[in-house]
């Protein structure tokens, strides 16, 4: 647009769609679509991607990795490497901010094998259905953990349709990538309302590009109780 009716401004823009194309290029599922983590549709991605290219120019692309962590919203990606038969990808998702549209899927994650889901996210539904405050937004929508069978409360509260965004202190603590595993480190610290004191360390490891780990540590004086949803 700016470029048909001559508007001056448009290399304002690139650095911005330069972000844009690493983005969705890395958090893109298999199939080519976004992943449904927090108030967001499966939507293709096959528009997108040329229309940025044409933008950008094909000799001015930002080099794009295939597992990496975007630090402001503490989302990360692990892929298997290129060569890898069948191949893996996982996305992860610390829940840096949960409320508005951001649903309470703290240290949660979701798994391709085979270009195929298998561990998967509830996603959304239409705004005017109950069930997105139902269900949807809820901790028991994701792939977590209740500690001592507790939701997060604020977008827990079934006849509530909005609630404020809070910032917590949920976040990635490590990524490491070399030729033996792929490891993502997630923290939600004792001090988050929903660990009932509990520190809540979560290790996502690709082994050898075959072999997917799951290893939650819980770090708590008292006894509790622990119910893994996958």
């Amino acid at each position: 647009l700016c470029r048909e009716n001559k508007i001056v401004g448009l290399e304002q823009s690139i650095p911005l769609l330069k972000k844009m194309y690493t983005y969705i290029n890395a958090i893109a599922q298999p199939d080519n679509t976004v992943p449904p983590i927090n108030d967001s549709y499966e939507e293709t991605i096959s528009y997108i991607i040329p229309t940025l290219i044409g933008i950008i120019g094909k000799d001015d692309l930002p080099d794009l990795q295939r597992t990496t962590c975007f630090n402001d919203s503490q989302i990360a990606v692990i892929r298997s490497g290129i060569e890898a038969k069948p191949p893996w990808y996982i996305n992860l998702n610390a829940a840096k901010l949960i409320g508005s549209h951001a649903h309470a899927g703290r240290l949660a994650f979701n798994a391709w094998y085979n270009n195929k889901p298998i561990f998967v996210d509830s996603g959304c539904c239409n705004y005017d259905n109950p069930m997105i405050v139902e269900w949807y937004r809820t901790s028991e929508a994701h792939n977590t953990v209740l500690i001592d069978g507790k939701s997060d409360f604020k977008t827990s509260q079934k006849e509530v349709q909005w609630v404020g965004k809070r910032y917590t202190e949920n976040v990635i603590e490590h990524m490491i990538d070399n030729v033996d595993y792929k490891l993502c480190r997630m923290i939600s610290p004792a001090s988050d309302e929903t660990n009932c004191g509990v520190t809540w360390t979560r290790d996502v490891i690709l082994v050898l590009d075959k072999f997917l780990l799951i290893h939650d540590f819980y770090d708590i004086d008292a006894q509790r109780s622990y119910e893994t949803i996958f």
